[in-house]
């Protein structure tokens, strides 16, 4: 009996009746023992970017995220610490949440120390300080001289 109702099923149909009474859940024919499928979750900060759905055993791609001004991409990690990135080659086997990190760009707009940024100005004020401090003096010499 099944469904409430005595009927003989043949084929296809009795098969799938017959999964389904030993696996305890409903049998899809379209989809295979290894159709289980996993949700990887993308986030910037707490804010929830993005989700990709997959089969077990499969790799997601990158969703390729804009980065704010002053900013530049770190990489996907597992957490929050960012301590262990995510390579986008690795297969996925269970449901994930992914972590994006930013870092300065390096352009001195970024917050920080700027990288490498802004740096070409610093030396500039000493040596304009030195080129004027001496012009000074030799002016100062020049009308020391004359009287």
């Amino acid at each position: 009996m099944i469904g409430g109702e005595a009927r003989t099923l043949t084929g296809a149909a009795h098969n799938d009746a017959m999964i389904t009474k030993y696996i305890g859940a409903s049998f899809d024919r379209d989809r295979t023992e290894f159709d289980d499928e996993v949700t990887v979750s993308f986030y910037d900060g707490t804010v929830l970017k993005g989700t990709q759905t997959v089969i077990r055993g499969s790799t997601v791609t990158d969703p390729g995220p804009t980065p704010p001004a002053g900013k530049a991409f770190g990489g996907w990690y597992t957490g929050t610490a960012f301590t262990t990135e995510w390579t986008f080659a690795d297969p996925v086997n269970d449901d994930m949440d992914l972590f994006v990190k930013w870092v300065d760009d390096g352009d001195g707009t970024g917050g920080g120390d700027g990288g490498n940024g802004g740096g070409n100005t610093l030396p500039f004020i000493p040596i304009a300080v030195i080129a004027v401090t001496a012009a000074l003096a030799v002016v100062c010499v020049f009308f020391i001289r004359r009287k």
